[in-house]
């Protein structure tokens, strides 16, 4: 009897298991621009102007007027009038009109990255001109300042998800964070945040696609990249780089030149020394 007992808790045990599997996995839906509008992405110039969605490069988040958040995978190497931002737009292929195609004015990697590295893999770009929010079509994402505690559920979403091909529709991508333990002892790389999807044993089978952003309580903590993993998604931490990000925009605006203009009538030494820890910020800013 005892036997009996124990053996219709286990398959009960067991049902339970494959209903809560289930639903895990129906979690994943296709989702709209007015769900994520600071969702953007990175294309092309060429190709984009033969074809919509043609000149797809990577995804990108809205974080300023002006700036888009990516990766440095996704930009490296490449001159700012070669591609363009996109942003307010749900599919990829065709304009609605809440999409916005902005002229890029600078592109912006991190000083310290190196071409197929992991590590100082994120980027900036900077577009021309203002973009303006329209309330559920096109905002701003803030940054995270704080560090995401483990196991918080965070959200991710991307155009390409469990396919060779580019889905034309976006896709949201629950996960939950990792400790920075976990997420360092698994991907020995400083500076990356670390998700996990319940249920699966290859997350990083699911998406190829560098850029994609996800977000937890509301806030940006990380931009995917294209790091080899078993265990976890991994991403560049926004939160590491949140210094990186605020200082790049801030020479990139330039908005304190009085205060600048002000530091040289200073005493020599100390304005010396404020100009070194400048030199010092632009170098790891990145390269324009």
């Amino acid at each position: 009897m005892v036997s009996l007992a124990i053996l219709i808790i286990n398959i009960g045990l067991f049902y339970l298991f494959l209903l809560m599997n289930r639903a895990e996995a129906q979690e994943t839906r296709i989702v709209t621009i007015e769900e994520f509008p600071y969702l953007s992405s990175i294309r092309i110039r060429k190709n984009e102007s033969k074809l919509a969605g043609s000149g797809y490069l990577c995804e990108a988040a809205l974080i300023h007027n002006r700036v888009l958040l990516t990766t440095a995978e996704c930009i490296e190497g490449r001159k700012a009038e070669d591609v363009l931002g996109v942003v307010g737009a749900t599919c990829l292929q065709g304009i609605t009109t809440t999409s916005k195609v902005l002229a890029i004015a600078t592109l912006r990697w991190h000083g310290l990255y190196k071409r197929g590295a992991s590590t100082y893999n994120i980027g900036l770009a900077f577009a021309d001109e203002d973009t303006l929010p329209i309330k559920g079509k096109l905002e701003y994402i803030p940054i995270a300042m704080t560090r995401t505690k483990p196991f918080t559920k965070c959200l991710g979403v991307g155009w390409a998800v469990n396919t060779d091909a580019l889905s034309n529709w976006p896709i949201e991508l629950p996960n939950y964070s990792a400790s920075a333990k976990s997420c360092y002892r698994d991907t020995r790389t400083i500076g990356t945040f670390c998700t996990y999807q319940r249920f699966r044993r290859s997350p990083s089978a699911d998406h190829e696609d560098s850029g994609i952003p996800i977000t937890c309580n509301g806030k940006l903590a990380g931009v995917f990249i294209l790091h080899p993993s078993h265990r976890f998604h991994v991403f560049t931490s926004v939160y590491a780089f949140r210094k990186w990000i605020n200082g790049a925009i801030y020479l990139h605006f330039k908005k304190d030149l009085p205060a600048i203009e002000a530091m040289a009538s200073m005493d020599g030494s100390i304005c010396f020394q404020w100009l070194f820890v400048l030199a010092i910020s632009i170098y790891l800013v990145g390269r324009p």
